[in-house]
């Protein structure tokens, strides 16, 4: 299904930007990839560094403000799985590994949980890529909140995200992966 016209017109801008830069093989690399060039949507760009294996783990290595403030708190340095249940875990692992085996991008309505109960839905644009000198696999994504964020007195801060039904393969030219959900 093409939910084209369900995604912002933000996560539109983002995947350009990635477009502009991604490389006919493979996915881009750091240095090919100017983060300035968002200017605004700087604020809601989420990277971490994606280790798989036995033991994956998603460490965030940047937050943008706007990020910072949904969340009311400030994650860099955490670890992205530890807010997200076992079952949202295991899709988010293998759609990861899925966009790094098919390097391509990935759209999908996410959720953020917060400690007083409220959910938050959030627009969620992801691409892969490396580090030109480590060759270390990160992840960029873009966090457009759907609805107008909870002030933190009433909400408290996010501790959860949960994924949603509503995603799509973003295709960069070298395939998608055939299964859209990965459930």
């Amino acid at each position: 299904m093409n939910h084209s016209l369900l995604r912002s017109g933000e996560s539109h801008q983002f995947e350009n930007f990635w477009r502009s830069a991604w490389p006919r093989q493979g996915m881009p690399t750091s240095d090919q990839l100017d983060f300035d060039r968002l200017g605004s949507l700087r604020d809601f760009l989420i990277i971490g560094r994606y280790t798989p294996g036995m033991t994956p783990s998603m460490v965030i290595t940047h937050v943008g403000k706007g990020i910072t403030d949904i969340l009311n708190a400030d994650v860099t340095g955490s670890n992205y799985f530890d807010t997200l249940g076992e079952a949202d875990r295991s899709v988010v692992i293998r759609v990861y590994d899925a966009l790094i085996a098919n390097p391509c991008g990935r759209w999908r309505i996410m959720r953020y949980g917060y400690e007083k109960g409220i959910q938050l839905p959030v627009d969620t644009t992801t691409f892969p890529f490396r580090d030109a000198e480590t060759g270390a696999i990160y992840m960029g994504a873009l966090n457009i909140p759907l609805d107008d964020a909870v002030p933190a007195g009433l909400a408290g801060r996010a501790l959860t995200t949960e994924t949603g039904s509503m995603a799509e393969w973003l295709n960069m030219g070298q395939g998608m992966p055939h299964d859209l959900m990965l459930a």
